[in-house]
């Protein structure tokens, strides 16, 4: 593995495994839990409870079955082939709902939202159960030294392909020649497209082999044990815990972003791909820049620039009436979900443990996803219950975002021992 590091062979991993990420963002960003997704379920019928699910859902399938896969993960020599079938079924259900597109609307807009809303649990599961596999084969891929500059890079060419998304989108949705839902088949064909391209990439990728693995706890109730104690004895990583859900309780107030001026400020469909692409454009400026300041900085201190955005974002969509303040709001969305892609992974991965990084992706995770679901409901909840239900979350996400800030401003940065190669 020494010589893997030595001898310039990652920079072929680098690459793939940064065109891979970027495809998926490129599509992830045509998809925009925070945007088109939202707008497309709303045209479907989808009641708030719904719509204030659709950001969380990713996190809580993402989340929820982390630990589980993890216990598996460490018991792995290689991770690729695990990958190889997860990231397939990550895929597939896009393809599903782009068919259901096509054979129900526009008479059965209820079937489609139902076929949309079991393909998004569906491909987040996916991601969940892929997700601790995924992080520590980029942790064995990927230097430490390049980490923050190699997510900086995903997030540029990213960031660059969604633009072209964002303005493919506007045009789809303005164009006379697409009416509903026309418009949306050709929209969900492309996701899948692309998905499948970065399947490719993913499968060119060597995953290095590292010269030792710990022995793997081979029973699931020991392994969950010495999880729990590994937790029970770091504080710095309960607080980062803690921090981190906090963090997604913006999900309260950011989920309506869209809606909000959809609804409020009686704004049209079309809008959708242009603050798409407006943000992107924002995102993929400062990706390149973020990712060499976090390995200049450090990630903690680069997570709370990212929460620091987060709170600008709420605060401008509470406090400013005016529609057009959206497209800072969403810009500023963009800057924090970059960040966070920068730093959030890249932060957990220095504080583990040798070959504990599963374990660690697991409990972070796992904890994390009851929150989110609660998140979800509080969310639905007060929008349908108050008369200013919306700036009631925005007022909500605010104050979780500036506590989650607040932690992060106390704890240490990660100790040179504890860091992955």
């Amino acid at each position: 593995y020494s010589s893997y590091l030595q001898d310039g062979r990652y920079r072929f991993n680098v690459t793939v495994h940064a065109l891979d990420v970027s495809f998926f963002k490129f599509a992830m960003a045509i998809i925009s839990p925070n945007v088109l997704l939202p707008a497309f379920a709303t045209r479907l019928g989808a009641g708030n409870v719904l719509i204030a699910f659709i950001p969380s859902i990713w996190f809580i399938g993402l989340f929820l079955p982390s630990l589980l896969s993890s216990y598996y993960v460490e018991q792995l020599s290689r991770n690729k082939p695990y990958l190889k079938v997860s990231g397939f079924i990550q895929r597939l259900p896009w393809l599903l709902i782009c068919i259901g597109i096509g054979l129900f609307l526009p008479h059965r807009p209820g079937v489609v939202l139902a076929i949309l809303t079991a393909g998004y649990i569906a491909s987040a599961l996916a991601s969940g159960v892929s997700s601790s596999a995924w992080s520590e084969l980029i942790a064995k891929a990927i230097p430490q030294r390049i980490r923050g500059s190699f997510f900086g890079l995903i997030g540029f060419l990213g960031n660059g392909l969604a633009i072209a998304g964002g303005l493919l989108v506007k045009w789809i949705m303005q164009s006379e020649r697409f009416g509903y839902p026309a418009n949306y088949l050709i929209i969900y064909a492309s996701i899948s497209v692309l998905l499948v391209i970065s399947y490719v990439f993913f499968l060119l990728n060597r995953e290095p082999i590292l010269s030792k693995k710990l022995a793997p706890e081979r029973h699931f109730h020991r392994y969950i044990g010495a999880a729990l104690r590994f937790l029970r004895s770091d504080t710095r990583f309960k607080w980062l815990i803690a921090s981190n859900v906090l963090m997604h309780a913006n999900l309260i107030g950011s989920a309506f972003f869209m809606v909000y001026g959809l609804k409020k400020m009686n704004l049209d469909d079309s809008l959708a791909g242009g603050f798409i692409t407006f943000s992107m454009v924002v995102s993929m400026l400062a990706s390149l820049g973020l990712g060499r300041l976090a390995d200049t900085i450090g990630h903690r201190k680069s997570l709370i620039i990212s929460r620091l955005t987060i709170v600008a974002a709420l605060a401008l969509i509470l406090f400013v009436r005016d529609w057009r303040v959206l497209y800072l709001v969403f810009s500023l969305q963009a800057t924090q979900q970059a960040l966070n892609l920068v730093s959030s992974s890249s932060f957990v991965f220095e504080i583990s443990p040798e070959g504990k990084i599963p374990t660690y992706v697991g409990l972070m995770n796992t904890i994390t996803a009851p929150f989110l679901l609660a998140f979800s409901l509080i969310a639905g909840k007060i929008a349908n219950s108050f008369a200013n239900g919306y700036q009631v979350c925005f007022g909500i996400g605010l104050g979780a975002s500036v506590a989650s800030t607040v932690i992060l401003f106390f704890l240490r940065d990660s100790s040179p021992q504890n860091a992955t190669p």
